[in-house]
């Protein structure tokens, strides 16, 4: 059984159980803790569920070189919605990465995101420090706690709606 299948056993149970106890929910939290780096990366991609694109809209981007993030899919500005949405062209690249937002000096190519964003959108992303190789690959975060740490508990608390 893959992680990803695990983890999605995890929240299921959380999330269906009624009246989870502390202890159930302290177990599931230690189980997913040595999960959690595989299987966030694994959501994020994944054959679509619901259980999936419950917890997809939860996890966020944190920029390091900018190369795996895609810069209109994937959820990596404050606003934690992904830019798709909020191109004001017809057509985008959507498999341009962050970093192809960067102009030849290594800064936000302004040209490009006047062209396609609102100003709002512009001056969210002009505060962000600009992708570089010294910071390593991009990586995967759990928005649901201020760590970035994904646990039962705080998917819990995302929603205790039913999951199928």
């Amino acid at each position: 059984m893959g992680a990803n299948t695990v983890i999605k056993i995890i929240i299921y149970t959380v999330l269906t159980v009624k009246n989870s106890t502390p202890e159930l929910i302290w177990l599931l939290d230690k189980i997913s803790y040595h999960l959690h780096k595989e299987c966030l990366v694994h959501m994020m991609r994944p054959q679509e569920t619901k259980t999936t694109m419950h917890l997809k809209r939860h996890v966020i981007w944190q920029i390091g070189d900018g190369r795996s993030t895609k810069f209109w899919l994937d959820k990596w500005v404050s606003s934690n919605t992904s830019l798709f949405s909020s191109a004001n062209q017809s057509y985008v690249d959507t498999t341009a990465s962050v970093r192809d937002a960067l102009n030849t000096a290594g800064d936000w190519d302004q040209k490009i995101l006047m062209d396609n964003l609102s100003v709002d959108i512009i001056n969210q992303i002009l505060v962000l420090p600009t992708p570089s190789n010294f910071d390593g690959p991009d990586t995967v975060g759990w928005g649901g706690t201020s760590t970035l740490q994904f646990n039962v508990q705080s998917a819990y608390n995302t929603g205790n709606s039913k999951v199928y």
